[in-house]
């Protein structure tokens, strides 16, 4: 929003780019990548971004738990999904015993419990991704996990011609 608000009020399209914008990312040494206009993203953008730089970089790891929350919450909000999502986060917790704390963690919402503390330094960042991308397969929206993930959708045997 910061940005946005920036860039519409004090840098039109019309005028040169006196300005330059940048993202500052944190691990165990900050890095500074230059930042293009186009690729400043909203909320939901960003919680995909941090599921990206987990995938790449596990530093991130204590971000995880609570982006992949704020996704789920918000995709499934939208599309008017939240039985499915439930059943599917039911599902999957039910089948892979290491995976209940997550699963209770996303399942319980945002703001439904107020107790807030967990510890997740310990997690096998690629295996919870990969039951992220189960739960939008269980729902039977995969296409969104690869297009938010930047990912080829991987084609069956039976689908090549």
């Amino acid at each position: 929003f910061f940005f946005h608000e920036l860039l519409m009020l004090k840098a039109p399209s019309t005028r040169p780019t006196p300005y330059k914008l940048h993202r500052i990312t944190k691990s165990d040494y900050s890095q500074i990548k230059d930042l293009q206009r186009n690729e400043i993203q909203n909320d939901y953008q960003t919680y995909w971004q941090i599921i990206k730089d987990c995938s790449e970089n596990h530093n991130y790891v204590n971000m995880l738990p609570n982006a992949m929350r704020n996704i789920l919450e918000h995709y499934f909000t939208f599309i008017h999904k939240k039985d499915a999502l439930k059943q599917a986060l039911e599902e999957l917790g039910k089948s892979s015993s290491e995976f209940k704390p997550l699963f209770r963690y996303i399942n319980r919402e945002s703001h439904s419990d107020s107790i807030n503390i967990n510890d997740f330094e310990g997690i096998d960042v690629d295996k919870y991704i990969e039951k992220f991308k189960q739960v939008f397969e269980k729902t039977g929206y995969e296409e969104h996990y690869y297009q938010m993930m930047g990912l080829d959708r991987p084609v069956a045997p039976t689908e090549v011609a």
